[in-house]
This record gives structure tokens, sequence and C-alpha cells, in this order.
């Protein structure tokens, strides 16, 4: 089994973070499942740092799960390049165009049913037959969505 270094914690929490899953982070410390679950066992710090960067991985999840049921606007750039000779003969590829366009994303309704059937399920069901979305018109669901929208300062 590898040694352990004060600084593993750290790592293992920004790798959770990043969403890393656990056979990721064994491979990532050179241990096999096995021996990455004994030290998560015996580590309590290490434990709770991986606690806490899968919080902000579900947190940061959550943010943009709900960003994308109700819209949101996203910076997109584009770049163009063409491929350019140098004194010394190599080829690489030279910046001709950089374009930064702001899109506005519309609401999306998958990601809104989703939101709202989890978050309040006596109001929004979970999807069955009986669940109240299915009686509702897109106007409705457009009201629903400002009333959102309002009450989260949009």
């Amino acid at each position: 089994m590898a040694r352990w270094l004060t600084d593993y914690a750290r790592m293992a929490e920004v790798a959770a973070r990043k969403g890393f899953a656990e056979r990721d982070l064994a491979e990532l410390f050179g241990l096999s499942i096995d021996e990455w679950r004994a030290w998560v066992a015996k580590r309590p710090d290490l434990a709770k740092a991986l606690a806490r960067g899968r919080g902000d991985a579900d947190t940061r999840a959550e943010r943009m799960l709900l960003a994308r049921a109700l819209g949101l606007t996203c910076t997109e750039t584009t770049i163009k390049t063409a491929p350019v000779r140098g004194e010394d003969g190599a080829v690489t590829e030279e910046v001709r165009e950089r374009r930064v366009v702001r899109k506005r994303l519309p609401p999306d309704f998958q990601a809104l049913k989703l939101w709202l059937s989890r978050r309040r399920p006596d109001l929004w069901g979970d999807g069955g037959d009986d669940d109240p979305m299915n009686a509702l018109s897109e106007e409705d669901i457009d009201a629903r969505i400002r009333e959102l929208e309002h009450q989260l300062g949009g």
C-alpha cells in the first residue's frame, strides 16, 4: 500500500469536487479499490475531505440544473485559425479570428420537471399518470417558470 502524505486529503477533496468516482480516486493515488477503501476507513480527515468535495460537486450540479431549468445566458467563444510556416519551416496554427457571443438558452422543460418533481413532489408529482404536470398547458408552464424566476430574483 502507498504511503500516506498529508496533502492527500486535500488532493482527494479537489478530485471529488471535480466528480471523480471512487475507482478514479483509487487510480489517482495508485491504489486498488480495496486499498482505497481501507484508507478512507482509517483516515477520518480523508473521509471528511471527500464528503466536502462531493457536497460541493452536488451543490454545483443542483445550481446548474436549476439554471438550465429556468434558462440561462452563456458565453460561447469560437476561434478560427490558419496554418503558418515559421522561419524554421515548422507549421503552427495562428489565431486569425476570435469571436465571443453571448447566447440565451431557453428554459429546459425536462430540467424544470426534474427539479420541481424532486423539490416539491406534493405539487409536481413524479411523472406518473396522476402527475399534475401532465394537465398543464404550455402557457401554464410558462407562467410557473416566470413565477419561479420572480421568486428567485431573476
